[in-house]
């Protein structure tokens, strides 16, 4: 069979063999349901979208390019679209709008990554466990560059610390950049090897930050 053995499969059966992509003896039927149906609402997504683009300052192409996006993602999260959730007065509607709200968002995503600056994170980063060698230290020179003025004071101030909120104090003092959270990865390696939830992580940073700041504050002067 191909997918024009489904051309004349009702919308509710092609959603139906499109959700059954997970089964390995169904797979082919999954590919090729979505495959008709595909074919039977992208012109109608590919209008909406194109003029939608058009008015954000892009080109059709950009248009044709978060339909197939749209589509991407409805195969990807098929459990999405339950047709009995559907309030409008045919399931063809209903269809066309769901698939209309995915290529918004598309279209968001793609903008969004065209605007945002670029991340400053590598994907290097890693947990700092004790105060390390300034010199060596694989941070960004003008974080490296606050770091030492206050070398003596924060080693003090970190020498009062427990383990775990001397580590979170650092690793976060080494890499948080503001609007930007730490890297997942990062984070989840703090959790790991400090068997800690974010929260308490949180947590444990205020505490941290509290501490050295009001240490900074007694003993900076001096």
């Amino acid at each position: 069979m191909g997918w024009q053995d489904y051309s004349q499969s009702s919308d509710e059966d092609l959603i139906e063999y499109v959700k059954w992509k997970n089964q390995a003896e169904y797979q082919k039927t999954a590919e090729e349901a979505f495959e008709a149906f595909t074919y039977r609402y992208c012109d109608d997504v590919a209008k909406k979208t194109r003029i939608i683009a058009t008015n954000w300052g892009y080109d059709i192409d950009i248009g044709d390019l978060v339909v197939e996006r749209a589509f991407e993602r409805f195969w990807k999260y098929p459990m999405g679209f339950d047709p009995k959730d559907c309030k409008r007065p045919t399931l063809r509607e209903c269809i066309i709008f769901y698939l209309y709200r995915i290529a918004q968002r598309c279209l968001c995503d793609y903008y969004n990554n065209e605007n945002e600056p670029p991340n400053p994170y590598s994907g290097s980063e890693t947990v700092i466990v004790e105060f390390p060698e300034l010199e060596v230290i694989d941070i960004p020179k003008e974080r490296l560059g606050e770091l030492k003025k206050q070398y003596d004071l924060i080693k003090g101030a970190l020498d009062r610390l427990k383990p775990k909120h001397r580590i979170i104090y650092l690793t976060y003092r080494a890499y948080e950049q503001e609007g930007y959270k730490l890297p997942r990865a990062l984070l989840k390696s703090l959790r790991d090897e400090l068997e800690l939830t974010q929260n308490s992580i949180r947590v444990y940073k205020n505490e941290a930050i509290d501490e050295v700041e009001n240490y900074i504050k007694l003993y900076g002067n001096k």
